[in-house]
């Protein structure tokens, strides 16, 4: 990215925030930060997407990531009102516990402003569930995987469907490649689901600089990404698929001070003429399952 591209992203999001403040009636330095954030993510995904497939012009699949940081906002503002009035309902515990028995009056009047504070702990705790469900949907629906900051499932089902759909003239030329972590629940077992959060998206950026610009990187679900190379030759992809298991083989992630060593399966298959998008995932999924079994860290094809 240039200087002006930058330029023109922070300007875009400037205007993308006074219109916010323009329409919002509560605002404090926290939101601000996060609507800045979101809005620069939402204009650089914009950029990086014109010019591509229609698959991911479609509205749907480029659902406005403003939302779901907002719902994301909501739920820690509920979440720091929940800790304060926990943290009131805890004094005033210790205040009735403090009180002599025979104040009865007072301490039955500590006793109902301490149910009334119980039940706005409960009201808050439904309304943190509710929209915690609410961004769970909406990064399902929406195209990018929370957590690696890649394309999710939900988008290679409709960037899969959109090559098939005009395969006469490019699907002889894709080929999806299945990537699968080798031993990664004893990763999670032994140095933490935060350790295994990290190696995830270490993989994830290791991808993204491997990588052409016209290739794209997916979150399949867990601890499986796939690939989907355009406009390329089946030696080619062979290739690529190579060198990723050769650079992860070789990076290792230091964590706490410890190293962690990662190896990956890889299938590889070509999209064919009647292939539906179970047809070409289960063929990748196979051969992946395939190299898993042959002893794992290595490539399997089914061309």
């Amino acid at each position: 990215m240039d200087k002006d591209e930058a330029k023109q992203i922070i300007s875009a999001a400037y205007h993308d925030v006074l219109n916010k403040i323009d329409t919002t009636t509560y605002l404090d330095a926290d939101f601000l930060m996060d609507f800045v954030q979101a809005s620069a993510r939402k204009i650089v995904l914009e950029e990086e997407n014109n010019g591509e497939n229609n698959a991911f012009k479609n509205p749907q699949l480029l659902m406005d990531s403003e939302y779901q940081e907002l719902a994301r906002i909501s739920i820690n503002s509920y979440s720091k009102y929940n800790e304060n009035i926990t943290v009131i309902s805890q004094n005033q515990n210790e205040i009735i516990n403090s009180i002599k028995q025979d104040e009865y009056n007072v301490l039955e009047r500590f006793k109902t402003i301490q149910s009334h504070l119980n039940q706005e702990v409960d009201e808050a705790n439904k309304t943190i569930m509710k929209l915690m469900a609410k961004v769970e949907a909406l990064e399902v629906q929406s195209s990018i995987d929370a957590l690696t900051k890649v394309y999710n499932r939900y988008a290679l089902h409709q960037y899969i469907d959109q090559i098939l759909k005009n395969g006469h003239t490019h699907f002889n030329e894709s080929f999806l490649v299945m990537i699968d972590l080798d031993d990664f629940k004893r990763t999670n077992d032994t140095f933490g689901h935060l350790a295994g959060d990290k190696v995830l998206i270490f993989l994830a950026n290791l991808l993204k600089h491997t990588l052409r610009d016209n290739d794209k990187i997916f979150r399949f679900g867990g601890e499986e990404f796939v690939l989907v190379l355009n406009r390329i030759k089946r030696h080619e992809a062979r290739l690529v698929a190579e060198r990723i298991l050769e650079l992860i083989r070789k990076n290792k992630i230091l964590y706490q001070d410890k190293e962690i060593n990662m190896t990956v399966s890889i299938g590889l298959t070509q999209m064919k003429q009647n292939d539906t998008f179970e047809s070409v995932i289960e063929r990748a999924d196979q051969a992946m399952y395939t190299a898993k079994k042959a002893g794992k860290a290595q490539l399997k094809v089914d061309l």
